[in-house]
């Protein structure tokens, strides 16, 4: 019977031991969540006043804006998972909206710097893939954001759940691009040609699934049945693809052995709205990567 009683009072040590060990891990989640950002903006040389709407919806197509907010702006339940549900908010006027009271500099800090007026981290924001945008292309940006038609849809306020502050505490949940940004960066104007460096300033898009190396692999924060990200380094099947079955992959979803990549896992349709030029400039730049086996 003793050893019986020392095996439960083990037993019971160890879960306690757990359980405070969570209960650090949460609250070192929850103050990394309550951190304030103190994010200084420069003030745009490109007014918004003088935005083309019309760039502005592309741009916003291409960067995933309308594929997390819905084609309306409007928000969407993302995912409902293990953690808590990822909800993408109100980007319009309307009822339920986050944004009614912003001015351009929290547009910059949230669109750029993943940091909401409030001063804390946005979470599932990836603002880590638009930090260096230009500011022409920001200001078309934001004149779209501003034009949209006002659009009533209430949300919940997307929250961590006590899992999902305890995986935080111990960093191992990326959620937060405000963490990942170097926010000294200004932005710098591109030509827009089909230039390998115009594709590196395109190519920011693409790292939050592909790493900033490009070698793909497993997701941050995707469920571990996610599909995992292609290499587009040299070591990835896609470098011996020619230009046409570049373009045809990133603007379909069909690769070049016929199968049909499903757009939650490769948002091609999104894609879809490149130019030739940019296109070719994704392509060549991609084209010019070493090989890479490790995500970083």
């Amino acid at each position: 019977m003793r050893w019986i009683k020392r095996i439960l009072k083990g037993l019971l040590v160890f879960v306690a031991m757990l359980t405070v060990l969570f209960g650090v891990l949460v609250w070192r989640g929850a103050a990394v969540l309550n951190q304030h950002w103190d994010i200084n903006v420069a003030v745009p040389s490109v007014p918004a006043a003088e935005a083309d709407i019309v760039e502005g919806k592309r741009i916003a197509t291409i960067r995933g804006c309308l594929g997390c907010h819905g084609d309306d702006l409007g928000g969407q339940l993302i995912a409902d998972t293990p953690i808590g549900m990822l909800i993408a908010p109100n980007l319009t006027r309307g009822q339920g909206s986050v944004v009614s009271a912003f001015q351009d500099a929290d547009w910059q800090r949230a669109i750029r710097h993943g940091v909401g007026p409030s001063g804390r981290a946005l979470l599932v924001m990836p603002s880590d893939d638009n930090t260096n945008m230009t500011e022409t292309d920001f200001a078309n940006l934001l004149g779209y954001l501003k034009s949209v038609p006002a659009v009533d849809r209430d949300h919940p306020k997307m929250q961590l759940n006590l899992l999902g502050k305890a995986l935080l505490g111990a960093g191992q949940l990326p959620l937060l691009a405000a963490e990942r940004i170097d926010h000294t960066q200004l932005p710098t104007e591109q030509a827009a040609d089909a230039s390998a460096e115009h594709g590196r300033y395109l190519a920011q898009i693409c790292t939050g699934c592909h790493g900033r190396n490009f070698a793909g692999g497993p997701i941050p924060g995707m469920p571990p049945d996610h599909p995992p990200a292609a290499n587009l380094s040299a070591a990835g099947e896609s470098h011996s693809w020619t230009l046409a079955q570049f373009s045809t992959t990133l603007r379909t979803g069909v690769r070049p052995d016929g199968r049909q990549m499903l757009p939650d896992n490769m948002p091609w349709n999104a894609f879809s709205a490149m130019s030739d030029t940019e296109v070719e400039a994704l392509y060549r730049y991609f084209q010019s990567l070493p090989a890479a086996n490790q995500r970083n």
